[in-house]
């Protein structure tokens, strides 16, 4: 007698920073020039998640900004504002009017804008700062760097907190 087997999975993965992280592939540098001076990015994605790591450099080569875009979170670093964490969304900028309007079109009435929360939120910062630990193609200076750019955050960690541990583990 012939019975019919299903295979169960035993766990399921549904959302692993590890395997953003190691995912995540370079895409490529880029200079702009900028009220006279030119300023650098580094552009650094993860096809399989749409996630990207993006760093702006100033003249000087130092970090003047990064941002890190998952599942439409935005966890970014600048000189300015230090760490903000927030939502990514499609704004219209105008309202498609005909119907006989191409994709591309209809594509480029719509923009990206950030709300960000009124406080940094602890496990958006946290879900970036395990991508960039497991990014392979990120060298270890720079991610020294993020990091530490990550961990001046407005919400002072405990000395035993999540946030004091990475520090802690990648600065000592």
């Amino acid at each position: 007698m012939k019975t019919n087997t299903v295979a169960v999975p035993t766990s399921i993965v549904l959302y692993s920073p590890e395997r953003i992280g190691i995912s995540m592939e370079v895409v490529g540098t880029d200079f702009v020039k900028l009220q006279e001076k030119e300023i650098q990015t580094q552009w650094f994605r993860s096809h399989e998640t749409e996630t990207d790591i993006i760093i702006w450099y100033g003249p000087d080569g130092k970090i003047i900004k990064q941002q890190i875009n998952h599942m439409g979170v935005v966890v970014e670093w600048n000189v300015l504002e230090g760490v903000r964490t927030g939502i990514l969304f499609d704004v219209e900028i105008h309202p498609a009017t005909k119907k006989t309007q191409t994709e591309e079109e209809a594509t480029e009435a719509v923009s990206e804008s950030v709300q960000y929360d009124k406080t940094p939120q602890k496990q958006s910062l946290f879900a970036a700062t395990e991508i960039i630990k497991h990014s392979k193609c990120i060298e270890q200076g720079l991610k020294l760097s993020l990091f530490k750019n990550f961990s001046q955050v407005s919400i002072e960690p405990t000395s035993n907190g999540w946030l004091s541990r990475v520090f802690k583990r990648y600065f000592k």
